[in-house]
């Protein structure tokens, strides 16, 4: 199974947990895990960015008042430009379909009609969902992993440990988000953000991700790394 195509938005509200060197660590008020999943839209030939700017124009103003709705983030595959992966997390499931009823998105699924191709919605679970407070992101990461299921509580020890150290100690990587298939939890998503180049080949060098690499390599059975245009996105912060 290879993990497809997604865009960015900058969205609303989000509700944060404390956490070392002030971060976020996206949970609910109550402390329960938000609904999260991956949306992967597949535009025709050429009209990515027409199906971008219509989210911009319809789906972004009504996000952005949506108490609910806490990230819509991503980015369009360099390799594959014609198509976009999408990492949504909601409050919870009403929140999901308030979003989903607003007058925007209508308008933004009859705006596209004509030019989307195949749009498919992966559920998933929430791993560890870490960002700086606040910043502005021009490189967007993906990475699908697929671990050994023998291995998987130590590789997401690892992979936690590897999250709050990095974003404790690098402040241009601004968010590392880790989710888990629904139904195959030995299947990793993660998306990260950088400020630029510089700060991903930071990450990329430094210490808490080497030590992860260390640890990690023998417990994956298959890694894809997907590399996305750059683009713009502005952490999500409370209102």
């Amino acid at each position: 199974m290879k993990f497809k195509a997604l865009i960015l938005a900058s969205a609303a509200a989000l509700a944060f947990a404390a956490s070392p060197a002030d971060a976020k660590v996206i949970v609910n008020p109550d402390g329960s895990q938000p609904l999260v999943h991956w949306a992967v839209l597949e535009s025709s030939e050429g009209q990515m960015p027409a199906m971008q700017r219509m989210a911009a124009e319809n789906v972004a103003p009504y996000a952005a008042k949506e108490d609910g709705t806490y990230i819509l983030y991503g980015g369009v595959d360099k390799a594959h430009p014609n198509i976009q992966r999408l990492l949504e997390i909601y409050r919870d499931q009403d929140a999901y379909q308030v979003h989903r009823g607003s007058e925007g998105f209508r308008q933004y699924q009859i705006a596209r009609a004509t030019i989307l191709e195949q749009l498919i919605i992966m559920e998933a679970d929430p791993f560890l969902l870490m960002s700086q407070d606040e910043g502005t992101g021009t490189v967007v990461r993906m990475r699908r992993t697929i671990v050994h299921p023998e291995a998987l509580d130590d590789y997401k020890a690892a992979l936690r440990t590897m999250i709050e150290t990095a974003i404790a100690d690098e402040p241009k990587t601004l968010a590392l988000m880790a989710t888990t298939e629904k139904g195959h939890p030995n299947i990793i998503h993660t998306l990260e953000i950088y400020t630029d180049d510089a700060a991903r080949e930071t990450h990329a060098t430094g210490r808490a991700y080497q030590t992860f690499v260390a640890a990690a390599a023998p417990m994956i059975e298959e890694e894809q790394e997907i590399e996305n245009l750059p683009t713009t996105i502005t952490l999500s912060s409370k209102p």
